[in-house]
């Protein structure tokens, strides 16, 4: 199990790489971004097939490639992107993402962990959660499953992982 000082380090390193690319792609701050054309602008071609076993691939070489399964839900399809994207700024070679459907197999994985936090930290800053809850006056001690659930929508992630996110990367919701 990786530590908590060396999962800080790692999360610190992802968020500080996602807002690079977030400036370097004229995106702002708090706005919700569209992984796909990120991808692109850093130089990624993006492609959907059928991958029945498989959540997605990236691949350094010829020219970076970024497959994305077309079986996935719109939100799922957003994070593996932003995901594998981090697989790219991070310089991590060839991936294969397997489909997983239950608990984070990966998270003992140093690189499938910081493309984890870098896609979050690229979908879902803290800056923009912020200010979607702020101009929505939704309340974080009263928040209801759906002011979650349209948070999720705006942001273009699943419900699960914006949950996963704002608990345990953002400490905005607690565990109960």
């Amino acid at each position: 199990m990786m530590d908590f000082q060396t999962r800080r380090r790692l999360t610190l390193k992802a968020a500080a790489q996602a807002e690079k690319v977030r400036v370097k792609c004229k995106q702002k701050q708090a706005d919700p971004v569209d992984p796909i054309t990120v991808a692109e602008e850093r130089g990624c071609e993006v492609r959907f097939m059928s991958l029945p076993s498989l959540e997605g691939i990236y691949s350094p070489e010829p020219r970076s490639i970024i497959v994305l399964g077309s079986e996935r839900h719109a939100g799922r399809r957003a994070f593996t992107c932003a995901h594998e994207l981090g697989h790219h700024e991070f310089k991590h070679g060839m991936r294969v993402e397997e489909l997983h459907t239950g608990g984070h197999e990966s998270s003992n994985d140093v690189n499938e962990f910081l493309a984890d936090m870098f896609a979050a930290t690229l979908l879902m800053p803290k800056a923009g959660v912020l200010r979607a809850l702020k101009t929505r006056n939704f309340d974080l001690k009263k928040i209801q499953p759906i002011q979650l659930f349209r948070l999720a929508s705006f942001f273009g992630v699943g419900y699960g992982t914006l949950i996963e996110h704002m608990t345990w990367t953002l400490s905005l919701l607690t565990s109960q």
